[in-house]
């Protein structure tokens, strides 16, 4: 069976990069994000880093506050 590790390391850090991305253009610090969402800072830091393994919920909690539209596209694998 395939190891999928690297799968969800990619997945983790291409979402981190775009919820951060959306922060940065939105200038708004981590502990506005905290303040507004209830995540800690340090959670949202560790998202945006490619860290650890986030909650689904959390990661829709801030889409939503950041204001992003989330998409899952699923494309069959050439064999």
């Amino acid at each position: 069976m395939e190891d999928i590790r690297p799968h969800l390391r990619a997945i983790r850090r291409s979402l981190g990069q775009a919820l951060h991305d959306a922060r940065q253009k939105q200038k708004l610090p981590l502990w506005k994000i905290e303040k507004q969402t209830g995540l800690p800072a340090r959670c949202v830091d560790q998202i945006e880093l490619g860290k650890g393994e986030p909650r689904l919920e959390d990661v829709i909690r801030l889409a939503r506050f950041l204001n992003l539209e989330i998409k899952i596209t699923f494309q069959q694998r050439g064999r």
